[in-house]
């Protein structure tokens, strides 16, 4: 079986290997490792084999192994809940997953106590960086705002002084490669409209389509652990 450092390496090699037939360069793709129902000893292997950006699907789940993990840059990835939103904009440096205005005003609204919990001056404020999740794939299942409705919510956001949209996060169809390349193609084309530099698309099952679409981000899990 092999160690999560030698997951690390084998993945990378082979973002490597596609980003050549594709003209693109590694440097420009961040990895995020989703570490959902994975341990702190686990998570700090991948911090000691040099991934520094985790993502997590579950609030609670991160709040019980926090104290353990080392540092990283640490993203929420998962559905939001507008009872969790306050507390997410808290605990983490990015959220990827925002699909709605509601939780983008809860998101805002909280970023001052966010500060006050982690001893930040006023002076030394940050924005909260964000990525609007867009379903693309039109799924009743899955949340997201629709393609038609990004410029309004770009708008409406920008009012928002607490957040910075830095990119569109979509989901592929499991199993189904020709829609999954459209949709991804779909994202960085809406992305490069809007101005907006980062596209995260791309889980364990479909990353390489993503990278040839453009992703800026993959969410990687199950093959950097298993």
């Amino acid at each position: 079986m092999s160690t999560i450092a030698e997951n690390i390496a084998e993945f990378k090699t082979e973002l490597a290997s596609v980003c050549r037939d594709c003209d693109r360069n590694p440097s420009e793709i961040s990895i995020v490792a989703v570490t959902k129902n994975r341990s702190s000893a686990e998570i700090n292997s991948l911090l000691a084999s040099g991934i520094t950006a985790i993502g997590e699907n579950r609030l609670q789940e991160f709040l019980a192994k926090k104290a353990e993990i080392g540092a990283a840059e640490k993203h929420f990835v998962g559905r939001i809940q507008s009872n969790k939103a306050a507390e997410i904009a808290r605990e983490f440096d990015v959220v990827e997953s925002v699909s709605s205005l509601k939780i983008a005003k809860i998101l805002n609204d909280s970023i001052i106590s966010r500060d006050v919990a982690r001893n930040v001056s006023t002076t030394s404020h940050k924005t909260l960086p964000i990525f609007l999740q867009i379903n693309l794939a039109r799924e009743p299942q899955k949340d997201g705002f629709s393609p038609e409705e990004i410029e309004s919510a770009l708008s409406e956001i920008s009012k928002f002084a607490n957040l910075e949209v830095v990119g569109l996060m979509t989901i592929g169809v499991f199993g189904d490669t020709k829609r999954t390349r459209e949709i991804f193609a779909a994202g960085k084309k809406l992305c490069e409209k809007f101005g907006l530099p980062k596209f995260s698309a791309g889980m364990s099952d479909d990353w390489p389509i993503a990278v040839e679409c453009g992703a800026t981000e993959l969410r990687i899990g199950r093959l950097l652990f298993e």
